[in-house]
């Protein structure tokens, strides 16, 4: 079984930060963290919550991306989206 640092993150955080480029996703990747959860690598994300709800509601509906919990800073809310990598570095395709 590999170790959690034997991925490469660095990798993934580029990938997610040009995914939410794509997709139009304010916010920004939180690579202070790195999860796994099961055979699933996981980058999470933030995004602000005022202003952005058809965009959270957009991302909380796409297969590779889970629902983690918010957090306020300095007044502002954030959501938080796990998005999921498998093994080989590709966005899964769960469900």
């Amino acid at each position: 079984m590999k170790s959690i640092e034997d991925y490469n993150w660095e990798d993934m955080y580029i990938k997610t930060h040009v995914w939410m480029e794509q997709e139009g996703i304010p916010g920004k990747v939180n690579t202070g963290r790195k999860s796994i959860n099961g055979e699933h690598q996981i980058v999470d994300i933030e995004v602000p919550c005022k202003g952005n709800k058809s965009i959270i509601d957009r991302v909380s509906n796409y297969r590779h991306v889970g629902k983690g919990i918010g957090y306020i800073s300095n007044g502002r809310r954030y959501c938080v989206f796990r998005v999921l990598f498998t093994k080989d570095g590709v966005m899964a395709n769960r469900r």
